[in-house]
């Protein structure tokens, strides 16, 4: 059995399927396994996403990548906060196309009133750091 988890990871690695259309699903289906659980008919007359994403939602198979990121996840106590979730960042839910997934460590509000972020890859520059 899969958990809900696993449907919110598979959802960010569906080709064609960036945070816009991701969003556009969640609000329709309420949630991903839904998502994927969904008649392709009714993916494709969903707003924004059409038969060519509606095909690679009902084609994607690349479920062992999911399994690896669950793994890594637990492996490292990272935490996953989907879209829908009641600790997802309010202020992001504003935006057009709000990260889908957002990955965490630690104890963290992310809707305090007044927050720090810090956005950037693993290996900055000089000038970055």
């Amino acid at each position: 059995m899969q958990t809900e988890l696993f449907y919110q990871i598979a959802l960010t690695l569906v080709p064609q399927i960036g945070p816009v259309q991701a969003k556009l699903l969640v609000e329709k289906f309420g949630n991903a396994s839904e998502i994927f659980k969904a008649r392709t008919s009714l993916l494709e007359h969903t707003e924004g996403i059409g038969p060519v994403r509606a095909r690679e939602l009902k084609q994607f198979k690349d479920f062992e990548l999911v399994e690896k990121e669950i793994a890594f996840t637990e492996k490292f106590s990272i935490k996953p906060l989907f879209l829908n979730d009641t600790d997802y960042p309010k202020r992001l839910l504003h935006c057009y196309d709000p990260p889908t997934l957002l990955y965490y460590k630690g104890k963290v509000n992310l809707n305090a009133q007044r927050t720090i972020g810090i956005i950037g890859t693993r290996n900055n520059s000089d000038y970055g750091r």
